[in-house]
């Protein structure tokens, strides 16, 4: 049995190509991960409070000054077939987070999060 068959609390990270692999694959830097953990599963187990939690990781990146590393051509396949594995935004912004990119990460990250809140006002509104 591979240790990636192993899901402990749900199926939020049962994919192919799992979240770990690829932090572990291309050295990701720790809060640069948790912020793509979240992004790859708010649909799944938590959502917008996942994606605040996503926002919070990228501000600790930015105030941190965490640079990512200039990755091979093997680590940017690594981080397109994470990303491949989710919906379009998502895939989108894996990527920026991946590659740094924490002002546009985080803007398309609370666009989503104003998103939902609104189509959850409409909801409240029709009841």
């Amino acid at each position: 049995m591979d240790i990636n068959d192993i899901q402990i609390g749900g199926t939020h990270y049962k994919r192919e190509y799992q979240h770990w692999d690829l932090c572990i694959d291309i050295e990701l830097p720790f809060v640069l991960g948790c912020a793509a953990k979240y992004i790859s599963r708010w649909k799944d187990k938590n959502g917008a409070q996942d994606l605040r939690k996503s926002l919070h990781y990228l501000a600790k990146a930015q105030d941190s000054n965490i640079r990512v590393n200039n990755y091979s051509a093997i680590q940017r396949e690594c981080i397109d077939k994470f990303a491949d594995q989710h919906g379009a935004q998502e895939a989108d912004i894996i990527r920026m987070i991946c590659y740094g990119n924490y002002s546009d990460s985080s803007l398309h990250i609370g666009n989503m999060i104003a998103e939902l809140e609104s189509a959850a006002m409409e909801d409240e509104d029709e009841i």
